[in-house]
């Protein structure tokens, strides 16, 4: 700790050096001064003595204080200087005050979770109420084209959902070994209007096997790949899904024929809310799909990337083998 006070005080230190020499040189040199070497050392002794005790004093204050920043009590001791204290106090004022800010919107973001929580389980009644009117129609045109739009409703209230979730990831996620292919058919059945409408074929293979993940979560991130796939999908074309495992890694791949992305927005997919360029004609994007689906992973500890040739879209889907999830930062809350 001495060390520390002396690099604090060095100046005054020298200061109290250069004073001593001073008056010794005075004393000696100015012929009109008759002292003998003796009273010159006895000065100089008074002025160490007084110099001592000074700094005795000085260094309690600076121990003082030092050890108040290490608790850091919320009232500052009075052997700060009064310049130091004030700059203190009015820092904790500012701190107290963003703290109570912070308190303020993070209790505004939970009632707003609260509240597109209580939104989205209330307007799901209604919407499954109006499926099952629709079951009682003739299945034609008009039966699927409205069954198309109840599903797009589901589609955007759920990402809505997830959206919202997404700040509080920790509480709301559970790994453990779920098989792939559960998941996947959960998550392309409620896009089969779509795809009926659109008459496309599929060339699915997906393997039987099981990845470590959050099921709600990964049919979430399907979700929005499926859909996707079909929303940019010419019609009568041929959507191709399939998994290639090899170590230490299992890879699910959605591909499409279709309106491809621009080899300048490749990089820019995953921002929120942008749009491709080859898309906003169509007026059919809201840029927050990939987005969420690519923030989900990253909370996965799951990868995803796209790629797009002429008219092939690829949006790759990697998972992590058993054995690599022991590893805990993959995880983030």
């Amino acid at each position: 700790m001495f060390k520390n006070y002396f690099k604090y005080r060095k100046t005054w230190f020298i200061l109290q050096f250069i004073i001593a020499i001073t008056i010794s040189s005075v004393f000696m040199l100015d012929p009109f001064m008759k002292l003998t070497l003796s009273s010159i050392i006895y000065i100089n002794g008074l002025i160490l003595f007084w110099s001592v005790l000074f700094f005795i004093w000085d260094f309690q204050k600076f121990k003082s204080n030092l050890n108040w920043l290490d608790h850091f009590d919320f009232d500052p001791p009075s052997t700060l200087d009064p310049v130091t204290r004030k700059a203190i106090l009015r820092m904790q004022e500012t701190t107290r005050q963003k703290d109570d800010d912070i308190t303020k919107h993070q209790l505004e973001q939970l009632k707003f979770r609260d509240f597109i929580n209580s939104w989205v389980h209330g307007i799901k009644t209604p919407l499954s109420a109006a499926k099952m009117l629709l079951e009682t129609l003739p299945y034609d045109t008009a039966h699927q084209n409205l069954n198309k739009e109840i599903d797009s409703i589901e589609y955007y209230i759920n990402q809505t959902l997830f959206y919202a979730r997404l700040e509080s990831f920790s509480d709301d996620y559970h790994i453990k070994s779920h098989a792939l292919n559960d998941i996947f058919n959960r998550a392309f059945k409620q896009f089969k209007s779509a795809f009926i409408l659109k008459s496309l074929k599929i060339d699915l293979n997906i393997e039987d096997l099981n990845v470590l993940t959050d099921d709600k979560w990964l049919k979430f991130i399907l979700d929005q790949l499926i859909s996707n796939a079909i929303k940019y999908a010419d019609h009568h074309s041929k959507l191709t899904i399939k998994t290639e495992c090899t170590n230490p890694f299992c890879i699910l791949k959605i591909q499409n024929q279709g309106v491809g992305i621009a080899p300048s927005d490749l990089n820019r997919v995953f921002k929120r809310g942008f749009t491709g360029s080859n898309v906003r004609s169509q007026n059919q994007s809201t840029g927050m799909g990939l987005y969420l689906a690519k923030k989900s992973c990253e909370k996965l500890g799951h990868d995803l990337w796209l790629t797009s040739e002429a008219n092939l879209t690829t949006a790759t889907l990697r998972f992590k083998r058993p054995s690599d999830y022991y590893d805990v930062s993959l995880f983030k809350a």
